[in-house]
């Protein structure tokens, strides 16, 4: 499935998935999947789970909580987020116009 992501122009997934998961969820894409292939999240709280786990560690996964001890960023979020792979909208309609804002139409 990773190679027909990578290899796509304009490959989409929809993965139902609690907000609770989202970290780990975009960390594991992150490293499936090619630097090209945008993660669009559509949740009401994704913000809040992001900015939550920016000031409360304890709530990351082991995997995560292991970088910290070895003086890494435990969350490549904020690096997604300035390199435009990672959008993370409240609603499908708020999606679906910014994709017709940034068409021109």
């Amino acid at each position: 499935m990773t190679e027909q992501l990578n290899q796509s122009n304009n490959a989409k997934v929809l993965l139902p998935a609690q907000p609770t998961f989202l970290l780990e969820l975009v960390d594991m894409l992150v490293t499936m999947v090619s630097d090209s292939v945008k993660i669009v999240v559509i949740s009401q709280s994704s913000h809040s789970v992001v900015e939550y786990a920016n000031i409360n560690l304890e709530y990351l996964n082991v995997k995560l909580q292991e970088k910290i001890y070895n003086a890494e960023n435990p969350l490549s979020i904020d690096k997604l987020f300035k390199a435009g792979r990672l959008h993370i909208y409240p609603s499908i309609l708020e999606y679906l116009n910014s994709k017709k804002a940034n068409s021109g139409g």
